[in-house]
C-alpha cells in the first residue's frame, strides 16, 4: 500500500468562520412594559435584569440580606447588591436606593423569590415571569444593561466586564451592540478631524 506524499487538502481554500453579530438587546418599550406589570415579582425581576444586569440564575438567588451600603465618594453612601454569580463568585453591583428598599421590603432578610417548597425559586420561573412581562428573554434585558452601561461609562469595557461578572472581556464585547447609525456618525467625526 502506497502512502501519499502530498497533503490532498493543501490546495483547498481556508474556511473562514463567519463572525456572529452581537445579539440585539431588548428594546426600551419591552423594559417599560415589564416595569408596568401588575405582578410585583415581575417588576422586581425586570429591574434586576435590565437595571442591574443580573443573570436569571443570579436573580433567583437574591436575598434581602444581600443589600449593603458602601462609601462612594466622601461621606456619600451608595446601595449595592451582593450577587452570587457563576462559579460561586460573588460581586458587588451598585443599585439605586429605591430598588434596594423594594428588595428589603419584599424579602426582609430571606429570599426575594422563595421557592414553592423551600429555598429560592428556579431559574426557569424567572425566565417565564420576565418573558411574560416583557415579551423578551431575560438575557436580552441583560444585554440592554451592558449596552447602556458601556455608553454611560464613556466606553469603558473593563468597567462593564466587572459589572456583568464576565471572566473575559471577549464575552463583554459580544454584549456591545453597535448600531449602524453609530458607525456612520463615528466615521463622519473622523473625517471632520482632517488636518487643514
Amino acid at each position: 500500500m502506497k502512502r501519499l506524499t502530498a497533503n490532498p487538502v493543501e490546495a483547498l481554500p481556508p474556511v473562514k468562520r463567519p463572525r456572529k453579530p452581537a445579539r440585539q438587546p431588548a428594546p426600551e418599550q419591552a423594559v417599560a412594559k415589564g416595569l408596568e406589570s401588575d405582578d410585583a415579582d415581575a417588576r422586581l425581576m425586570v429591574q434586576l435584569d435590565a437595571e442591574a444586569g443580573l443573570r436569571r440564575e443570579e436573580i433567583c438567588r437574591v436575598k434581602g440580606s444581600d443589600i449593603v451600603a458602601y462609601p462612594q465618594s466622601g461621606d456619600e453612601e451608595i446601595s449595592g447588591l451582593l450577587v452570587h454569580g457563576k462559579g460561586g463568585k460573588t460581586r458587588l453591583v451598585p443599585i439605586c436606593a429605591q430598588l434596594a428598599d423594594d428588595i428589603r421590603d419584599a424579602a426582609g432578610d430571606g429570599w426575594l423569590f422563595p421557592g414553592r417548597y423551600s429555598g429560592h425559586c428556579c431559574v426557569d420561573h424567572v425566565y417565564r415571569v420576565v418573558r411574560r412581562a416583557t415579551g423578551y428573554p431575560t438575557h436580552s434585558l441583560r444585554r440592554r444593561y451592558g449596552r447602556i452601561a458601556y455608553e454611560a461609562s464613556g466606553y469603558d469595557l473593563r468597567a462593564v466586564q466587572e459589572l456583568l461578572g464576565h471572566e473575559s472581556p471577549a464575552t463583554t464585547q459580544s454584549y456591545i451592540f453597535v448600531p449602524q447609525s453609530s458607525l456612520g456618525t463615528i466615521a463622519l467625526k473622523v473625517k471632520d478631524r482632517r488636518p487643514v
